[in-house]
């Protein structure tokens, strides 16, 4: 797995740059909504003494998200410590603990780079408890300390690829076994649109508007990302699969970009520093000590260590919801409070070409109702296309931010504070103004058909008219 490197000898401080930069962007991000969430009081799930704590004092949750952010940085500029990598590996954990706690929500996005944190310190441990030692007895002893040093380096190396891997691998195998063929381009089309406004008419919005009425592209989409992080586990085995792979994992994540507006720079960052080859083209290669070479014992236990390593981690990953949060997030069948099933019906039939409704046809559903409208006495800031099996409308009024989303009635489902027909409007946010806004809100839809392509996704295929 070593032999897979892009970097050689080269010294791998920008490797522990990367993975900082990255876990720093994610401890900021994850701290802001945590703080935001907890603010407007959308707490979702107990987060019992400890990450409640956290997650209800501004100060001590500051003082962690600055504690990490300095062990990373540290762990990033000094030689590679097992210790200093463990000390931002717990600080990161309770970071990522505390928002899942506070918003009962998974975002899956957000863990590569603690992933890769996590393969790097155990590829540390390893090496340290390899104490390897060459095999040429004729090498002075500067010259085996400095081996020592970057041999080091390239076993936390491979770690935090290992680790790396472990994280497409699963997305992949979830996507396989939770949904299995179901996870085609359906799916592909609602993430297109799930992150914009219904009035979104940039270019990539009608890039995305193209691909989604055209059903050939999003099983293409479906299918080509499928195959990328199922085959990410080939990145382990030479150093020019790694350099292809890497390459089309960046490709995959620019896509996504540019197509559903997806913005995962810290993802595209370390796939981008840790799969190509920038000793190489910065001609920043170093040669190694030509006199020492190591014995087939060490190599053939080092590889054992590492596949143990990297078997260890997705065996620890695959217990966790991580697994499965990007597969159910966009599924037709989930309710709001139901994400463990998905559909097995048969899913060409829902595949035909839908093109998602346009904003006039959504503020029309909607009673007219756009950004800037004022629904009771708070004012609409935005309105998205089906998101998580909901439409969703935020509006901020005195107390702060109210999102109100618009589900299908689900048959045993939490009660909803309002209905209207065949939808239910729930709420996150004050509960001083959540439940009147819900109301206001229920009041302004009409009880006949949804328009058309909206109601598709959110009733299926045969289902385009709904009433009371």
């Amino acid at each position: 797995m070593t032999s897979a490197t892009l970097w050689g000898w080269s010294d791998r401080r920008p490797l522990r740059i990367a993975i900082a930069c990255a876990a720093t962007f994610d401890c900021i991000w994850l701290a802001y909504m945590t703080r935001f969430d907890v603010a407007n009081d959308w707490q979702h799930a107990d987060p019992g003494p400890v990450f409640g704590t956290l997650a209800a004092v501004p100060g001590l949750h500051l003082a962690v998200a600055l504690a990490c952010i300095g062990a990373l940085w540290r762990f990033a500029l000094r030689p590679t410590n097992w210790v200093t990598g463990s000390l931002a590996l717990g600080l990161l954990f309770l970071i990522y603990e505390t928002n899942a706690f506070a918003t009962g929500f998974v975002m899956p996005e957000m863990h590569l780079a603690g992933s890769a944190l996590v393969g790097w310190v155990v590829g540390a441990l390893v090496a340290k408890g390899l104490q390897p030692v060459p095999a040429d007895s004729l090498a002075t002893p500067q010259q085996i300390e400095i081996w020592r040093e970057t041999s080091h380096d390239r076993l936390a190396e491979a770690g935090a690829v290992a680790a790396m891997v472990a994280n497409y691998a699963i997305a992949a195998a979830s996507k396989w076994m939770a949904a299995g063929v179901q996870w085609d381009g359906r799916i592909i089309r609602r993430l297109l649109f799930a992150f914009r406004e219904v009035d979104d008419n940039s270019r990539l919005a009608s890039i995305a508007d193209f691909i989604a009425s055209h059903p050939w592209l999003p099983d293409m989409l479906a299918g080509g990302t499928l195959v990328i992080q199922t085959g990410s586990v080939l990145m382990l085995y030479s150093a020019g699969l790694r350099q292809l792979w890497g390459i089309l994992l960046v490709s995959m994540h620019l896509t996504m970009t540019l197509t559903a507006g997806v913005m995962d720079p810290q993802l595209i960052l370390l796939v981008a520093l840790f799969c190509l080859p920038w000793p190489k083209w910065l001609r920043r290669e170093k040669a190694g000590p030509a006199t020492i070479t190591v014995s087939a014992d060490h190599t053939r236990r080092s590889q054992l260590l590492l596949w143990g390593a990297a078997a260890t981690l997705a065996a620890a990953a695959w217990l966790l919801p991580i697994r499965q949060a990007m597969t159910v997030r966009f599924d037709v069948s989930q309710t709001p409070w139901d994400r463990s099933k998905i559909s097995k019906a048969p899913h060409r039939k829902a595949n035909a070409p839908v093109r998602p409704p346009a904003g006039p046809e959504v503020r029309a559903w909607l009673g007219g109702l756009a950004v800037g409208s004022t629904l009771a006495d708070g004012e609409i800031v935005f309105i998205s296309n089906l998101f998580d099996g909901a439409i969703h409308v935020d509006v901020r009024g005195p107390t702060g931010l109210v999102q109100l989303r618009i589900h299908r009635s689900a048959a045993g489902g939490r009660p909803a504070p309002a209905t209207s027909g065949a939808f239910a409007v729930y709420y996150s946010g004050s509960a001083a103004d959540g439940p009147r806004w819900a109301r206001a809100l229920a009041d302004r839809l009409p009880l006949g058909a949804a328009p058309n392509g909206l109601a598709v996704l959110l009733f299926g295929p045969k289902q385009g008219t709904v009433g009371k």
